[in-house]
C-alpha cells in the first residue's frame, strides 16, 4: 500500500507539473526549464515539509514549535524562490514588461512593478500549497484513524472502542423520538375527560418514552434497580391493557432493593422478548418472572412458547445484552438461556451493586 500511494504521489506531480506546463508555456524565454524543473522542486518540497513536520506537530501539541518552524520554511521558500526569479526569470520579465508599458503607455517603474508581481507569485503559490498540504495532512489523519479503529476492533484490545460500538448498539435499541413523547402528554390530556382508562394508558406509555430516553446513569453507565423495577411494572401495565388484563403474568421482587445498581434495560429486553415470543393466555403457563436481591442480583424469567407460525427474530436484542454485560461486568456475571422444548427460560446473575 505504502508504494502504490508513493506511485500515486509521483503521478500526480507529474500531472501538475506537465498541465502548468501546458498552461503557461515557454514563450518568448520568459519561462526556462531550468527555472521551471527547479520550482517544482521547491514547491513539492515544502507541500512535503508542512503535511509532514508543521502540521503533525501542530496536531501534537507543540503548536508555537509548529509555528516557528513554519515560519522558517516560508522564509526560506521565499528566499530561494527570490533567487529563481531573480537569476533565471527576472531580467526576461522585466523586459517583457518594460515593452508592456511601452505599449499601454504606462509610466510607473517596470522594476517596482515587477517586484510586486514577484512577491504576489510567491504569496499565491505559498497558500495554495499550504492549504493543499493540509488537506492532504487532514485526509491521510482520517485515514489512519480509520485503520486504526478497524484494528481496534478486529483485534478488540481497546475497551474504549468497544465501549462506543457498544452504546451505538444500544442507541439503536433505545424508543424514539422526543417527539413521540409529547405527543403522548397531549393525548393524554385531551382523553382525560372522555376516558379516564384510556388516557392512564397514554400516560403510562408516556413514562415508558420518557424513561427509554432519559434515564439518568452515572458514571459508569448505571442506574438505580427501583427505577428498572417501575419500568418493568410500566411495560407489563401496558400490555394487559392491551389484551383486556387476560394475560397471565407472575412478577415478584424479593430482597432490598434501596440503593442497588445495575446497567438499563437488559430486565426489559428479556421481557419484551416473553411477549413477543410467548404463550401469555394459559393460567396454567404464566410469564413468570422473579428478581431477587441478596448477595447477587438474580433475574428469572420463564414463558411458554406460542404454537403455530412464530414472529422472525434476529436476536439483536440479546446479542447487544450479552455485550453490554460482557464490557461492564467481565466475567463477573453469567447469562443462560434454555430454549429448548415447549418453554422459553432465561436466567442472570449479576454482582450487587450499590450507591
Amino acid at each position: 500500500m505504502k508504494k502504490r500511494r508513493i506511485s500515486y504521489h509521483i503521478i500526480g506531480w507529474l500531472i501538475i507539473g506537465l498541465t502548468e506546463y501546458t498552461v503557461y508555456p515557454n514563450k518568448d524565454g520568459v519561462y526556462s526549464t531550468v527555472f521551471f524543473a527547479t520550482r517544482m522542486l521547491l514547491f513539492i518540497g515544502l507541500f512535503y515539509y508542512n503535511s509532514e513536520l508543521v502540521f503533525p506537530m501542530y496536531a501534537g501539541k507543540r503548536r508555537v514549535k509548529a509555528v516557528l518552524v513554519a515560519i522558517g520554511g516560508a522564509a526560506v521558500y521565499a528566499a530561494v524562490f527570490y533567487l529563481l526569479f531573480k537569476h533565471l526569470y527576472y531580467l526576461d520579465f522585466e523586459a517583457a514588461l518594460s515593452k508592456a508599458n511601452k505599449q499601454m503607455g504606462n509610466k510607473d517603474n517596470s522594476a517596482a512593478l515587477a517586484m510586486r508581481g514577484m512577491l504576489g507569485v510567491i504569496v499565491i503559490y505559498y497558500f495554495v500549497l499550504l492549504f493543499g498540504a493540509m488537506f492532504y495532512w487532514l485526509q491521510r489523519s482520517v485515514r489512519i484513524a480509520k485503520g486504526e479503529a478497524a484494528r481496534l476492533e478486529n483485534e478488540k484490545l481497546q475497551d474504549e472502542f468497544e465501549k462506543i460500538r457498544l452504546q451505538n448498539l444500544f442507541l439503536r435499541s433505545q424508543i424514539n423520538p422526543h417527539f413521540l413523547h409529547n405527543t403522548l402528554n397531549f393525548f393524554y390530556a385531551k382523553l382525560l375527560p372522555v376516558s379516564p382508562e384510556l388516557s392512564d394508558g397514554i400516560l403510562t406509555l408516556s413514562n415508558v418514552m420518557r424513561y427509554s430516553l432519559q434515564q439518568e446513569e452515572d458514571e459508569r453507565g448505571m442506574v438505580y434497580l427501583d427505577k428498572e423495577i417501575e419500568h418493568l411494572q410500566n411495560v407489563i401495565a401496558i400490555h394487559q391493557m392491551r389484551f383486556s388484563n387476560n394475560l397471565n403474568i407472575d412478577f415478584t421482587v424479593e430482597g432490598d432493593t434501596d440503593g442497588v445498581k445495575l446497567i438499563p434495560l437488559v430486565f426489559i429486553t428479556l421481557v419484551e422478548n416473553g411477549f413477543k415470543h410467548g404463550h401469555l393466555t394459559d393460567g396454567q403457563a404464566p410469564l413468570t418472572i422473579r428478581l431477587e436481591v441478596g448477595d447477587e442480583i438474580l433475574f428469572r424469567i420463564s414463558n411458554r412458547k406460542k404454537t403455530g407460525p412464530r414472529e422472525i427474530s434476529h436476536g439483536i436484542g440479546i446479542d447487544n445484552i450479552r455485550k453490554r454485560l460482557e464490557y461492564v461486568y467481565k466475567t463477573d456475571y453469567s447469562f443462560e438461556i434454555n430454549d429448548g422444548g415447549g418453554f422459553y427460560q432465561a436466567e442472570l446473575h449479576l454482582p450487587l451493586i450499590k450507591k
